[in-house]
């Protein structure tokens, strides 16, 4: 039988994504954390780290934008605003210890994954996108960051999208150039690679937190 978890997990999923694209939005499959009024994003396959990463940097005085979809408004040409989303970041229990984030309730009734509250906070107001960072665990004791440049930023930044399937539908291919066009000239694109041990997480996170401040 469905339960009003599973209804709830389907409907902020496929029927967001969708809704999303068809208001002439764009979403992103990632989380977001601000700094200095502008949205640092993090994307990746399930599992990459996302949600985990924004939720930890609120301990360094960066407050959740949104988590696992991030929603862009395209309709300014100067600049990619990014809107407030959810205000719960949804984590694993392994990812509950490693943030120290205050649960809520659980995600669906057959996983373990729970709602949190971030420990950072949450920010309320639209921020232009300044970078989005695809994330890899590969390293086995320090961070890398990497440009990413020339078609790559392409493939990348089309591996972000939450429900593509949804924007070639609507608004076909010529639609899907125009969002990646925007997203590889406009914000800069690269990958945040650190290892998968947990006991270096904090390593980590305070690596990110200082690359964000230098910018």
């Amino acid at each position: 039988t469905v339960n009003e978890l599973d209804i709830a997990a389907f409907l902020n999923g496929s029927v967001y994504g969708a809704i999303v694209w068809l208001n002439g939005l764009v979403p992103l499959h990632a989380s977001g954390a601000v700094h200095n009024g502008r949205v640092h994003a993090f994307t990746g396959h399930s599992g990459a780290g996302k949600s985990t990463l924004a939720s930890a940097l609120g301990a360094h005085g960066m407050p959740l934008m949104s988590d696992d979809v991030l929603v862009l408004d395209l309709s300014d040409p100067a600049a990619v605003i990014c809107l407030p989303g959810h205000k719960q970041v949804k984590l694993w229990p392994d990812a509950v210890a490693l943030t120290e984030a205050a649960v809520l309730g659980p995600v669906r009734r057959d996983i373990e994954k729970v709602y949190t509250t971030p420990s950072g906070g949450y920010h309320p107001d639209p921020l232009p996108l300044a970078e989005l960072f695809f994330l890899d665990a590969t390293r086995k004791t320090d961070v890398s960051f990497t440009p990413v440049s020339g078609a790559e930023r392409f493939t990348l930044a089309q591996a972000a999208f939450f429900r593509p399937l949804f924007c070639n539908l609507i608004g076909g291919s010529g639609a899907l150039f125009r969002v990646l066009s925007r997203l590889s000239s406009q914000v800069a694109i690269g990958r945040f690679d650190r290892p998968r041990n947990k006991d270096l997480f904090a390593d980590g996170v305070a690596s990110m937190a200082a690359h964000i401040r230098v910018g």
